[in-house]
């Protein structure tokens, strides 16, 4: 048995490696920062040397040169190009696993193989084998992948073991946001739904940053022409100002020779008051409420009845975020309980420990989890006279407790069929009734060479 356990989080915008130790969990930090907030970005500079962290940020800007965000892509087939080469997105992902594999590795002096990995409640299976992927490529070994929104929750629930209350963690990083309802009743984490969004987050309120600098210094130079160059620098510029922003009510930013008007150079002066920045980003507050408000319906939880909310992600640090929170509980949220920043490596890491017997069970957590999306096949089903059509049939329903069993028996359409075909869909709504309401999970078989039916009648078929 390891005398250690790790756990890492691969985030949109930042990862974090940590060691369960002594037992502690220990977050390591980056050699070339001292810090262990590790920024997802990697590149490649002129050299052809691959650079990643804060390493890479003076060169991830420069088109074919570097790589923002490539969580987002992972399980899309979509190339990146780094000086010249492609690269699958699993390939990118891993060079910052690795990286975080060779910090850890240094600080502890031993190989490290076995990890237990953070991945958002809400996404599909293709994005969550592409992870594994990832991991695969930078060497290492995947226990298990755990929720990031539950990770978090162990995260405090170590440290408050007595405590009997009803928890929301709201996780809301750079690339997802995720919901989950919790109970915690003598060290037993029962999660009771997550709902959320694979495709909103930090990096979205940065692109309506971005939109709004662009209107607000177009209206001013409407024929000014931009380099294509300018426009990519200008998405860090205002990730900058939305950080900036969260801690002062206007924030005036400046881009020397931004543009070219008439042949000579044009600045970029803008000043963003944050009103205008929360107008902005009113779209996307709207669709993080409805998130919210699915959590707590899926299990018919009142809000007043939710004892403490949890701030989790980089971007529960915006303002309206914690204002909408509070909207909604009717409190103010917590986020100096857990480390928005560290708290899923935290706990992922504790997941770890509980996975290799570091922690005991009489003293440790015990942890239920839910499968936020349903599962079910493609069935032929007759629909009236004559008619037949493929349809989804669920053999899960969303925010099931995990692990489940469960087995329905089928026939075969005719008496003489050699072979048959099983697809698995998920189903992130509880409502989807064809095929393509679902997301295919890329997970399949084919039974063939079937015998002919005895007496004319289909052979049953067990799922």
């Amino acid at each position: 048995m390891s005398e250690y356990a790790v756990g890492i989080d691969f985030g949109t915008s930042t990862s974090e490696i940590c060691i369960y130790r002594d037992p502690e969990p220990y977050l390591v930090p980056d050699p070339a920062t001292k810090n262990p907030i590790v920024p997802s970005l990697v590149a490649v500079n002129t050299r052809g040397e691959l650079l990643v962290g804060e390493e890479a940020r003076s060169w991830v800007d420069m088109e074919g040169f570097g790589i923002r965000e490539v969580k987002r892509k992972l399980g899309t087939g979509e190339m990146a190009v780094l000086a010249g080469k492609e690269y699958r997105p699993e390939e990118i992902a891993s060079f910052i696993m690795r990286r975080l594999r060779e910090n850890a590795e240094g600080l502890l002096g031993a190989d490290i193989r076995d990890v237990v990995l953070s991945v958002p409640a809400n996404v599909p299976e293709p994005k969550r084998k592409a992870t594994q992927q990832a991991a695969a490529l930078a060497g290492l070994n995947v226990l298990r992948l755990i929720n990031e929104p539950t990770a978090a929750a162990l995260a405090f629930g170590i440290k408050n073991l007595d405590l009997e209350e009803q928890l929301v963690v709201f996780d809301f990083g750079g690339g997802t946001l995720d919901v989950t309802v919790l109970e915690m009743v003598a060290g037993v984490l029962d999660v009771k739904s997550s709902f959320g969004d694979p495709y909103l987050g930090g990096k979205d309120f940065d692109e309506a940053l971005r939109d709004l600098i662009l209107d607000k210094f177009k209206k001013e130079h409407p024929t000014a022409v931009i380099p294509d160059k300018h426009l990519l620098d200008l998405k860090a510029t205002a990730e900058g100002a939305k950080i900036a922003l969260s801690r002062q009510r206007s924030h005036l930013l400046r881009f020397s020779s931004f543009a070219t008007l008439a042949g000579q150079p044009v600045d970029l002066e803008v000043e963003i008051s944050r009103k205008e920045f929360d107008d902005a980003i009113t779209p996307l507050l709207d669709r993080a409420r409805k998130c919210l408000n699915d959590a707590l319906a899926a299990k018919r939880v009142e809000p007043k009845a939710v004892d403490r909310v949890l701030l989790v992600g980089g971007t529960t640090y915006v303002p309206s975020v914690k204002t909408l929170v509070a909207e909604v509980f009717g409190k103010e949220p917590r986020s100096s309980e857990v480390s928005p920043d560290l708290a899923v490596s935290t706990g992922a890491s504790i997941q770890a420990a509980l996975a290799n017997d570091l922690i005991s069970s009489e003293d440790g957590l015990i942890v239920t989890d839910v499968s936020p999306f349903g599962l079910g096949v493609d069935v032929v089903t007759q629909v009236g006279p004559e008619r037949w059509m493929l349809l989804y049939e669920p053999l899960m329903q969303p925010n099931t407790t995990i692990p489940y069993t469960v087995k329905k028996e089928y026939r075969l359409l005719d008496a003489d069929q050699r072979e048959v075909n099983i697809h698995v869909y998920q189903d992130h709504t509880g409502k989807a009734y064809l095929p393509a309401d679902a997301i295919d999970t890329g997970i399949s078989a084919v039974i063939t060479d079937i015998p002919p039916a005895l007496y004319g009648t289909p052979h049953p078929i067990e799922v």
